[in-house]
């Protein structure tokens, strides 16, 4: 009999703490500060980390989300929200960090920012109603049956491919040496900077 209550009350336990796992997530995202960048005001995800939003509503209170050195941040299935007033968050993406997000939906005032080397982006099947950034740096960007507001490469060595897609505002541009393939996508207005972007265009 002891050993069967000392059995119930492991089980209770393991369970109420993957109950919790959710709740916990979501506290986290809510209750980071919304100062200027700076690591102590985000959330970082680093080191082989990988942080997942996923079936649910996140309400962001915070500045940034930053993924590097081999961090990963995962959202599928979800919506993302910002509480921020005059600040605009951003998911910002370093050397080495990944990001991959599929069938959610993050709101206007979200942004994606993508820095350095051997960063990679994949967005699929999903809403992105703030812009897509690529920075410096080689990494590598898909967009697949994605509507985005719009896309802005202002730096060098990046390959982005844009498949199936649909930018929802005018003013997508792209300057620097970078890689562009747009495949059966539309955008309401392009710009590129000749002799050191290389476009590709395909029906």
């Amino acid at each position: 009999m002891v050993a069967i209550a000392v059995l119930v009350v492991v089980l209770a336990v393991i369970l109420g703490y993957y109950a919790l796992i959710p709740l916990a997530l979501d506290k986290i995202v809510a209750s980071a500060s919304s100062g200027d960048a700076s690591e102590a005001n985000a959330i970082i995800v680093d080191g082989n980390k990988t942080l997942i939003l996923e079936n649910s509503t996140f309400n962001l209170d915070l500045r940034y989300i930053i993924v590097k050195d081999n961090g990963t941040l995962i959202i599928r299935n979800a919506e993302i929200r910002s509480n921020l007033v005059d600040r605009v968050p951003l998911i910002s993406v370093y050397d080495n960090g990944n990001v991959l997000i599929s069938n959610s939906k993050l709101k206007q005032r979200v942004y994606i920012r993508l820095f350095g080397d051997n960063v990679t982006a994949e967005i699929r099947d999903s809403v992105v109603e703030g812009s897509i950034g690529f920075g410096w740096g080689g990494g590598k960007l898909n967009v697949i049956n994605t509507e985005f507001f719009y896309l802005c490469v202002w730096g060098s060595g990046a390959t982005i491919v844009v498949e199936n897609s649909t930018s929802l505002y005018p003013g997508s541009y792209i300057t620097g040496n970078s890689s562009l393939l747009i495949k059966n996508s539309l955008f309401k207005s392009f710009s590129m900077q000749f002799g050191s972007t290389l476009a590709h265009l395909v029906q």
